[in-house]
């Protein structure tokens, strides 16, 4: 049994059928994105799918940038409650 993730299951299967992601499956994902972009990993390979589809999906591109706002907010909250 395979200890991966579940999103890079996915992710392999899609990119390996080069499939377009649904909106589900963009949702399932985003988390990921949105770490490897804030830890600046260029993962284009990886997460090129992601981006399609938040290039098309108007509802999801809003999602993800609302995601992208709440961890940074999380982070400076951080940032600033450490002594």
């Amino acid at each position: 049994m395979s200890s991966k993730p579940l999103w890079q299951t996915l992710l392999e299967l899609a990119v390996a059928q080069q499939h377009i992601l649904s909106c589900e499956e963009c949702y399932t994902l985003m988390d990921q994105y949105t770490d490897l972009l804030r830890e600046g990993i260029a993962s284009e390979e990886a997460m090129l799918l992601v981006k399609e589809h938040l290039d098309c999906c108007h509802g999801c591109e809003e999602m993800f940038e609302a995601l992208a706002v709440m961890v940074e907010e999380a982070e400076s909250a951080e940032e600033t409650s450490q002594p």
